[in-house]
């Protein structure tokens, strides 16, 4: 951790950040488990997982970023084995009815009142901030977690409270990375001196074969397959999208073309209210192909059926019963 992440008081720091009250998990016992930073540009970001999912949280809480399954390798013939990056389930993106933020490169001058947390006794990392546009301005809370209860659910809940009236959107996406730039280490037999640590040691790559978007009653179901490069194992990831029944003139467009997995809404906000999305993202691999994305769609179906809430109690709960051990 850099010095901008530091140690500090759970209570003050949560009421500060306005997040105290949003799970039952918020708070930890033992503020020594909570780091934070009101630094944008911190690095590292947070990593969490549960053993077998984990995720690398993006400074925003949103945006497309690196996350891994356990066991899930690429073998291609010139290159060494490593590990892969499956498709990406955090790139969301919100839209203040002007243009959409990018947060994969959040321009510091656009982003006020920002905080990130990393909760450690929960595993859960809670990011807020003001998205300022002009004279629009949005308020912007994100939680995420890996459960331990369910070590194949991702979890993610967003809320947005514009501070204007009018039209405000909010995207959700499943989507392939890059192949990497390769160096043929399996064959080389002798390396550079000048290469530096990240043209050596990046991730795998995830073939995606089969991206499906649609809606439902409830919001919408995004779903994908992949296969590591050089294997067979397969994929399956599905993101059950939940979002409040009556939006004013919503307008929702899904996308499943390529590496992508996507849905939008735009609707008609009221200035001051909170508006509250969730994504619950079921990841499974497996040799057998037939059934895999089936099984992830009824895991994510039932998953998103219950809720953030519930979700989240139980996360907090296998983690402090995880914490009672002897490390």
């Amino acid at each position: 951790m850099t010095t901008s992440l530091v140690f500090a008081w759970a209570a003050s720091l949560l009421v500060a950040s306005g997040l105290a009250a949003q799970t039952p998990a918020a708070v930890s016992a033992d503020s020594t488990f909570i780091l934070s930073t009101t630094d944008l540009a911190h690095i590292p970001s947070p990593f969490i997982g549960n053993g077998r999912l984990g995720v690398v949280v993006p400074p925003l809480g949103i945006g497309s970023s690196p996350s891994f399954l356990a066991g899930l390798y690429e073998n291609v013939p010139t290159d060494v084995p490593r590990i892969v990056t499956i498709p990406s389930w955090t790139a969301l993106s919100v839209f203040d009815g002007c243009r959409w933020l990018n947060p994969e490169r959040p321009d510091e001058n656009s982003v006020d009142a920002y905080t990130q947390v990393l909760d450690m006794r929960s595993g859960v990392v809670r990011t807020s901030f003001h998205w300022v546009n002009g004279p629009k301005r949005m308020s912007v809370r994100v939680q995420n977690f890996v459960s331990r209860a369910d070590p194949s659910l991702g979890v993610i809940r967003l809320d947005v409270a514009p501070q204007y009236s009018g039209r405000i959107g909010v995207r959700f996406a499943i989507v392939g990375q890059p192949a990497p730039r390769r160096l043929p280490l399996a064959t080389l037999e002798k390396a550079d001196p000048n290469w530096k640590p990240a043209e050596i040691w990046y991730p795998g790559h995830m073939t995606v074969r089969a991206p499906h978007a649609r809606r439902t009653s409830r919001g919408a179901r995004l779903a994908i397959t992949s296969v590591p490069e050089g294997r067979r194992t397969m994929l399956a990831q599905a993101s059950e999208i939940n979002w409040p029944s009556a939006l004013s003139g919503a307008v929702v467009r899904t996308l499943a073309r390529g590496d992508t997995a996507l849905v939008e809404v735009v609707f008609d906000a009221t200035k001051g209210r909170n508006y509250t999305f969730e994504q619950i993202t079921s990841v499974i691999a497996a040799e057998n192909s037939r059934s895999i994305l089936a099984q992830a769609v009824q895991e994510a179906q039932r998953a998103g059926s219950r809720g953030f809430a519930p979700l989240a109690a139980e996360n907090a709960q296998a983690w402090s019963r995880r914490w009672k051990s002897d490390i």
